[in-house]
């Protein structure tokens, strides 16, 4: 009798390890590290990178643009990395039935921007126009420190009201920009971890949500590690040695272009399994101090193993004019391509009010099939 209790306890055990080991399997996907294969679970559970380490080449080629000498002493690596957070919503990505959040929006914006913020919430970042298309949206606005004790009591007030402020401790300036970014990569990475859209904007962009989910979420969700943006190619973007964009004459020696394909960082959207992947990389990266070349540029080299799509100015996805963005919308209705475009203020208004009422008045002939 004992024997065929352990016996039956014995076949039930393999049967369940057996279908546990087919299910894993099932949802895993191989990766490469040194040559050597890897299963990735990280999809599985929660997207966080398992034990990983970039390509020496790869890092000494950014070693040497950026001019600096093999002592690590002198790798100034983002100031962001482990850096305390002055204000953040830590359960900001919770959702009452455990669900992902479908979309987050993850913003560059200055401390002094408050109506631009406001904007962007009562707009096209409020999740309550999407509830019913079953989609859950999330925004967090990226800042640094200031040194005005009234503007940082002001910063606490509006993040007492609405919990989406993530403020880093260094100077918020043009020039850190690039610590900004690696501080939202690591607050999705520890706080958003399963989140499965990232769309990184600057706070004077209009971006169509409900053209997202109704024309192109099915065409980036099903992506894996990959960046969808306006993508210059490497060896085409030259490197200035003046103007707003300066770059130090030591910096990427006597190259007039820079080496890498990168983002203009209008809007860039990034696939939730692949940031986890850019915050590692910064880790051993040393940080540029601009953040288009570095955050989706650099960083996506070290990452290694990820795809750009480019959906930008040239194929009508995104628009640095805000006029042409709204005629398009409003002369090709749902056959207008455009998802992003520079707007502020009424302009944003216009172009959020033509895309709501396409919405209300249901223009859209092929919705999007939630996966």
């Amino acid at each position: 009798m004992k024997t065929r209790t352990c016996f039956r306890l014995a076949v039930v055990f393999f049967t369940f390890s057996s279908f546990l080991l087919i299910l894993l399997s099932s949802n895993a996907t191989d990766h490469f590290d040194n040559g050597i294969q890897y299963l990735d679970f990280s999809h599985y559970f929660l997207r966080r990178p398992v034990s990983w380490q970039p390509k020496s080449t790869n890092i000494q080629k950014v070693i040497h643009y950026l001019n600096l000498t093999q002592d690590k002493a002198s790798h100034y690596l983002p100031l962001t990395l482990d850096g305390p957070l002055l204000l953040s919503n830590d359960s900001l990505c919770l959702t009452e039935d455990g669900s992902p959040v479908d979309i987050l929006f993850f913003v560059h914006t200055a401390p002094a921007h408050v109506d631009r913020r406001q904007k962007l919430r009562e707009t096209f970042m409020e999740s309550k126009y999407f509830l019913a298309l079953h989609f859950t949206v999330r925004r967090v606005f990226l800042l640094g420190r200031v040194e005005n004790a009234t503007e940082q009591l002001a910063l606490e007030e509006e993040h007492r009201h609405h919990g989406d402020l993530v403020q880093g401790d260094f100077l918020d300036s043009y020039r850190n920009l690039s610590h900004k970014g690696v501080m939202g990569f690591g607050w999705v990475t520890r706080y958003c971890a399963r989140v499965r859209l990232v769309v990184k904007l600057d706070d004077d962009v209009f971006f169509d949500t409900f053209k997202l989910i109704h024309r192109y979420w099915p065409q980036v969700v099903d992506k894996r590690r990959a960046i969808f943006c306006s993508v210059w190619k490497n060896n085409t973007m030259p490197v200035m040695r003046d103007g707003k964009w300066t770059v130090s004459g030591r910096l990427f020696g006597a190259k007039k272009v820079f080496p890498y394909d990168y983002c203009s960082g209008l809007t860039v959207m990034i696939t939730g399994d692949l940031v986890p992947f850019l915050f590692s990389a910064a880790r051993f990266t040393p940080v540029f101090w601009i953040d288009d070349i570095y955050l989706f540029g650099i960083l996506p080299v070290i990452a290694a193993n990820v795809t750009f799509y480019d959906v930008g100015y040239g194929n009508g996805v995104m628009d640095l004019q805000w006029e042409r963005g709204l005629t398009c919308i409003k002369e090709k209705g749902h056959n207008c391509p455009l998802l992003a475009a520079a707007a502020r203020g009424e302009q944003l208004d216009a172009m959020w009010n033509q895309s709501l009422t396409m919405h209300a008045e249901n223009h859209w002939r092929n919705p999007s099939v939630r996966v």
